[in-house]
């Protein structure tokens, strides 16, 4: 397994993470679906009352039984709607990264910033093999998870932010912020019987140009937003959590800019009485 000690699971820089079990965690092999789906209930349960380290233990036992089905026979049926392989590989990285995020997520609430940005990293790889498995004729499908993406390059720029690393920070909640209006921008499209898709061949958020020296946005384009930014509540967020990193910055107008336009957002898809 890489590591000596004979458990099948390779852990070559000794964190007890790695691909397959970046957990550290033993593979269960009498696991069910229905256990997963309650695990995964008690998990969020234990997390919105604060309780992270058991949290974290039913997280991972999703995750641990993920592996294991993974592992054992998952991907051999391929009778599903004729591309039963594809669309195991496709659901399983999806799984895989949605379940990373929590995990992750739950390790930057604790303060182990170090796993987390590994998790999340992982996360983020997988859910791009996800995008990339996807049937580009399935809209939907493909917008569902490229709006889950961008929810983990905002749970990477929270993390950097956490860490002083502003202008990461803020590299990674732009990223999200382009790709989430493009998505939008584009499903307004089609919704006016046009259709359009602005997202890039490759399927993955693309790098936002760097920022100048003295702070400012290298591209208007990219880095800034107008008022004719899409209403969703997504693109409100990715807002916000650009404004934050402004403010930390002591780049108060951007960041009144930022916040103010995230609340016209708010306003509109909400109400002003919400």
């Amino acid at each position: 397994d890489g590591d000596g000690d004979g458990d099948g699971i390779g852990d070559n820089d000794g964190d007890g993470y790695d691909k397959i079990n970046p957990t550290g965690s033993i593979l269960s092999h009498h696991s069910h679906v229905d256990e997963s789906v309650e695990w995964t209930r008690m998990a969020c349960e234990y997390e919105e009352a604060g309780d992270y380290t058991s949290a974290l233990h039913y997280y991972e036992q999703c995750w641990d039984l993920i592996c294991f089905n993974g592992n054992h026979g998952g991907h051999d049926d391929d009778s599903v709607n004729g591309g039963g392989s594809q669309m195991m590989i496709r659901n399983q990285s999806k799984k895989m990264a949605t379940l990373l995020l929590s995990i992750g997520n739950i390790h930057w609430k604790t303060g182990n910033y170090e796993k987390s940005l590994k998790i999340l990293t992982m996360a983020r790889t997988n859910m791009e093999e996800a995008i990339a498995d996807t049937d580009r004729q399935d809209r939907k499908l493909r917008w569902e998870i490229i709006e889950e993406l961008c929810e983990i390059l905002n749970s990477i720029g929270r993390l950097h932010h956490s860490l002083g690393n502003w202008e990461d920070s803020l590299r990674y909640h732009q990223k999200s912020y382009v790709a989430l209006k493009s998505l939008h921008d584009s499903n307004r499209e089609n919704d006016r019987g046009k259709s359009h898709t602005s997202m890039n061949e490759d399927d993955k958020v693309e790098d936002v140009k760097p920022q100048r020296s003295d702070g400012s946005d290298s591209d208007d384009k990219n880095a800034n937003t107008n008022t004719n930014a899409s209403p969703h509540p997504a693109v409100a967020r990715a807002l916000v959590l650009m404004g934050t990193v402004q403010t930390s910055r002591c780049q108060y107008d951007k960041a009144l800019s930022h916040f103010k336009e995230g609340l016209i957002i708010q306003r509109q898809v909400l109400g002003n009485s919400h």
